[in-house]
């Protein structure tokens, strides 16, 4: 082989080691981009079962309280009574917000059960008790 020979497959040599290792590159960082995405999915999907547990026993708190006042209404005065449906209200908003449809129709059904005229608290005319969080709310102490 000539030194000219020798000089080309030197530069060809070089440019290939120099493009196999972008292509390594690319490919790594890509690899690397993608476990990323995954793992940040995963966060997401963990702090938000988290945020739905932590809503969900709260509710049930408010829920436990709620179902004390309905049993007694006599052991809280009106206004009293309305901060506890209050409460509930408040906790079921919270729920519906980021549970699924079927958790809110229970969450709805339950709280029904205890917001009503043994709670002290009464519909506006013309409305539910609990309301999707779609639709405007109201409750009225009694």
């Amino acid at each position: 082989m000539k030194e000219s020979e020798l000089t080309w497959v030197a530069v060809i040599g070089t440019l290939a080691g120099t493009v196999i290792g972008m292509v390594g590159t690319i490919v790594g960082q890509q690899i690397a981009a993608k476990s990323a995405e995954r793992r940040e999915r995963l966060q997401r999907h963990a702090a938000l079962r988290v945020e739905r547990k932590v809503a969900i026993d709260l509710f049930f708190e408010a829920e436990q309280e709620a179902e004390r006042v309905a049993a007694d209404p006599s052991q809280l005065p009106n206004s009293e009574r309305g901060l506890v449906a209050q409460k509930l209200w408040f906790r079921h908003k919270q729920l519906t917000l980021i549970c699924s449809d079927d958790l809110r129709a229970a969450a709805d059904d339950l709280s029904r059960t205890c917001l009503g005229p043994a709670c002290g608290m009464v519909p506006q005319r013309g409305r539910r008790y609990m309301n999707s969080p779609r639709k405007s709310h109201a409750l009225s102490g009694a």
